[in-house]
């Protein structure tokens, strides 16, 4: 939430939402509550109103700055706890709300990191035979270039649902690699065939 509470914010709170211009102490008094408030707190809709602190939150409760805020309708005094009414709102980045992170967005959806998957497709035979059968690579080769598919797709931050998702995805990049493979060529005589 202290990144929606920039500069600029703060400056609109203290020219147009003050009632009467504030002391440069009532200032920085109005904003170490503000960050005393709001530090560690995501930024939602639901953290973003008005809200409440009792006075031995707060280093000083009954000092002068506290009357002053008071004067200029940015805070309500109480006898244990001061109110401080939502000023910051309509000056806030509210596209910002409510937004998910990446690592939020992976938890959820169930993506995990290629690495995840790398002992388990190493493990995988039938992988192993129909990358054989289709390069004719060895056993050793396959499990090389497994490795080396793993490190390329980590070094890209890809994430995969399932090993079904990640083998097929790893069978498809060894048929975009170019492998040194023997032609196929059969060996002739000369002879056309059905002719003695």
């Amino acid at each position: 939430m202290l990144r929606l509470l920039s500069l600029f914010t703060l400056q609109q709170i203290f020219e147009f939402e003050a009632l009467k211009p504030l002391t440069p102490f009532g200032q920085l008094t109005y904003i170490r509550c503000l960050l005393y408030y709001f530090e560690g707190k995501e930024a939602t809709n639901e953290n973003c109103k008005a809200f409440e602190l009792y006075k031995n939150e707060i280093p000083n409760p009954n000092s002068m700055h506290f009357l002053e805020l008071q004067e200029a309708g940015l805070i309500t005094l109480h006898t244990n706890r001061i109110g401080f009414p939502n000023k910051w709102y309509k000056y806030i980045d509210k596209s910002q709300l409510d937004k998910v992170t990446v690592e939020e967005h992976l938890i959820t959806s169930g993506l995990k990191p290629a690495m995840e998957f790398q002992e388990e497709m190493l493990q995988q035979g039938s992988a192993f035979d129909l990358l054989g059968m289709r390069y004719r690579l060895k056993r050793e080769q396959i499990e090389t270039l497994i490795k080396d598919f793993f490190m390329e797709q980590s070094a890209k931050q890809k994430h995969y649902y399932s090993i079904t998702d990640c083998s097929s995805h790893c069978i498809n990049w060894f048929g975009k690699k170019k492998f040194d493979m023997p032609l196929n060529s059969g060996k002739s005589s000369g002879k056309i065939l059905g002719r003695d």
